[in-house]
């Protein structure tokens, strides 16, 4: 897996079904970016944001940033979801272990609450990021949008 590639956990394709998570621009769940510490292969079996291990350091925020849903659309089988973007600035007192953001419905906490993840590293999960060498700004409304086909 490459930096910056996305994708989306298994659980969203059923909880979009099931009508779990409300994806409506400006009236919908409160979709956040959290930072975590484990790589994607410790990632892909869980479901809930509290399964995981935040980093924490100054200038990250506990569950992460807050990212607007811009466009949400469902056409048969097939659901795309466009955000905006996140960022945190450079801070000498930062996370210095960050390897992958999730993407998460801070709304539902709980019900299957992740939606996807993006991996940070440029390794495949071996070396960590950090706040301190530099900003870090995630650009979700320039990749594709997330989409999710229901079987």
């Amino acid at each position: 897996m490459a930096q910056g590639t996305q994708v989306a956990f298994d659980t969203l394709s059923e909880a979009t079904g099931e009508l779990i998570h409300d994806f409506t621009p400006s009236t919908g769940d409160t979709i956040k970016v959290a930072l975590v510490s484990e790589a994607i292969g410790a990632i892909t079996t869980q479901t809930n944001l509290s399964q995981l291990t935040e980093v924490v350091g100054t200038g990250y925020t506990a569950g992460g940033e807050a990212s607007a849903v811009t466009a949400w659309s469902r056409a048969g089988a097939v659901t795309s979801l466009n955000l905006s973007d996140v960022g945190w600035a450079q801070n000498g007192a930062g996370p210095t272990d960050i390897k992958t953001a999730i993407v998460w419905n801070s709304s539902k906490v709980g019900q299957d609450d992740m939606l996807t993840y993006i991996d940070l590293t440029v390794d495949n999960g071996t070396t960590p990021i950090s706040l301190v060498a530099g900003a870090l700004n995630i650009n979700l409304s320039t990749n594709p949008p997330i989409q999710v086909t229901r079987s």
